[in-house]
């Protein structure tokens, strides 16, 4: 069983526009909501791809509630945590050219005593599964070390973890040396002051791996991405697709690779379902709603090499 850890969802919320506006009072033309945040995004493609899988949610107020009717329509199995504040809203505007501007809320600000219950409910949870995705943001200074807590309990019962992160937790997450890691460029930018150019890409996956971390992977975007796997570097490079919404082309490549490691596949092989997963997400305007059909054509399009 996957676990998957979401502790800043979201309701993604897109207005249809004519045009993105300067200024003024404009009606959308349509309307989407989906249950979003990184692991929510991350299961709904996993789901896609069949492979078993149940997150943990933290979910707060009235915009808490509406996330978890969203992810039950999506028919998303999921333990919530309801805890004090309000989860948030991410409202992106998307003109007729798929320009857009998004806008994120900040997430719930818990209490101690809220922070206390979603550890127990997350000791409870990782008792039930055998691969733990810890895809989430950390959205308040009460939760600041619970990514390290987490894979450290992780390995204390043999249970294998993939760490997709960002902002201040990223850094003290990639210390307790999860088995997996997929920051993108930006995140480990902000995380270990990553200078320009290929050689500093390349030089943060080996100090990842250097650090102990099994199965490193840097996302570089449209660029594709580099791992590392015993003592080589590979270098992956994605298909040209007409790019119409990147939103959660991250989230897409951490499932395929989840997918791919999942079924035993070898690690290139892995890495070949994270970038066509990636691809077939950027292809379409409606994030991470993918299908085996919409990926598996991509896959012999995708190259990986010895960098």
């Amino acid at each position: 069983m996957i676990g998957i850890v979401t502790l800043n969802p979201c309701v993604d919320k897109t207005l249809f526009l004519p045009a993105l506006p300067a200024q003024g009072v404009h009606t959308a033309r349509k309307v989407t909501h989906i249950a979003g945040g990184n692991g929510n995004n991350i299961a709904r493609v996993l789901g896609a791809l069949g492979a078993p899988n149940r997150s943990l949610v933290m979910t707060a107020g009235p915009t808490g509630a509406h996330i978890r009717a969203l992810m039950a329509g999506d028919g998303l199995s999921a333990d919530f945590v309801e805890v004090s504040g309000l989860s948030r809203t991410v409202t992106t505007l998307m003109g007729n050219d798929w320009r857009q501007v998004a806008v994120k809320e900040p997430g719930p600000q818990i209490s101690a005593p809220d922070a206390v219950r979603v550890w127990a409910a997350f000791i409870e949870f990782l008792d039930t599964v055998d691969f733990l995705c810890l895809s989430t943001s950390i959205p308040c200074p009460a939760l600041a070390d619970f990514l390290p807590r987490a894979i450290a309990a992780a390995r204390e019962r043999g249970v294998t973890t993939l760490l997709d992160t960002g902002g201040p937790a990223l850094s003290a997450a990639l210390a307790a040396v999860p088995d997996y890691a997929k920051p993108n460029r930006e995140e480990l930018a902000e995380a270990w002051g990553l200078a320009p150019g290929e050689e500093a890409e390349r030089a943060a996956v080996a100090r990842m791996a250097a650090q102990g971390i099994a199965h490193p992977v840097l996302s570089l975007g449209d660029r594709g991405a580099l791992s590392a796997r015993g003592g080589r570097l590979l270098c992956v490079t994605p298909p040209t697709v007409a790019a119409v919404n990147t939103v959660g082309c991250g989230d897409s490549f951490v499932a395929g690779l989840i997918y791919g490691v999942s079924k035993g596949m070898p690690w290139e092989e892995c890495l070949r379902w994270g970038a066509a997963a990636a691809a077939a997400n950027a292809a379409k305007w409606e994030a991470v709603r993918l299908s085996r059909a919409e990926i598996e054509p991509l896959l012999p399009l995708i190259r990986i090499r010895e960098a």
